[in-house]
């Protein structure tokens, strides 16, 4: 097949087993409309994409877990009832992360503050209905001084709490 500007070639071979080998890229179009393509990515790596203006939905039977490999070894997995497993094979929770490393880390960050002295970044915790995110319980980083020289960074935590389901300040955790 080929789409407009563009040429695709694809050497498609079945086995007797039923297991179809493709050389090159190929591509499927569907209805007309909707197409996805296989494709080599470069050294190592594959692609699967979906036409332009196209959606890519990935999933399982409901009865079975999602699952996106390494070696073999099990790096993300959706399970049958929507938790999310990193690092492990069956998660227990909503989210599980997991790791054998004597010192994991977990990090979320954001980019692009350089001299802001607003939150880095903010961990939203809820026990039931919230009004909004800014009146639930959070864990936040903040910054003390302006990042824009290394010599300058300092930052804190603070932690806030809903209390009339409004935010309230519980604790703050700065340099002295």
């Amino acid at each position: 097949s080929s789409a407009t500007g563009t040429n695709y070639s694809s050497k498609f071979k079945v086995a007797k087993s039923g297991a179809a080998t493709f050389s090159g890229s190929a591509l499927f179009n569907f209805d007309g409309d909707s197409s996805l393509l296989l494709n080599d990515g470069g050294t190592n790596a594959s692609q699967i994409k979906s036409g332009a203006g196209d959606e890519l939905y990935i999933g399982a039977n409901n009865t079975y877990a999602l699952r996106f490999l390494n070696n073999g070894t099990n790096n993300v997995v959706f399970d049958n009832s929507s938790n999310v497993g990193i690092g492990t094979a069956s998660p227990l929770q909503l989210l599980d992360v997991q790791s054998s490393s004597a010192s994991p880390k977990i990090m979320i960050k954001v980019d692009g503050q350089g001299s802001s002295l607003t939150p880095t970044a903010e961990l939203i915790l809820g026990a039931g209905p919230i009004s909004s995110n800014d009146s639930a319980c959070k864990v936040y980083s903040f910054r003390t001084a302006d990042y824009s020289s290394a010599a300058a960074r300092s930052s804190g935590l603070k932690f806030q709490v809903t209390q009339n389901n409004g935010p309230r300040l519980a604790m703050t955790i700065k340099e002295t």
